[in-house]
């Protein structure tokens, strides 16, 4: 019986690791079930922004997305 979300199958500890490896993450700040998935939900967007931005850059990931980014003054 799985006792938690990070004890499941080999091949998706992985990236499991890999998350707490870059944030820092040890254990979910809320409790109860609804809160802890918004928090993983949250916490795997920002993973896979950061995966995003290593392969494009900023400019071409906002233009990607219809967003003009303002020009330097």
């Amino acid at each position: 019986m799985r006792t938690s979300l990070w004890d499941h199958a080999p091949r998706r500890s992985l990236w499991r690791s890999r998350v707490k490896r870059w944030f820092g993450y040890t254990h979910f700040l809320l409790k109860g079930l609804v809160k802890v998935r918004t928090e993983w939900s949250m916490t795997t967007l920002a993973y896979n922004l950061k995966r995003v931005l290593n392969l494009v850059s900023f400019e071409k990931l906002m233009a990607a997305v219809g967003v003009k980014v303002p020009q330097n003054v």
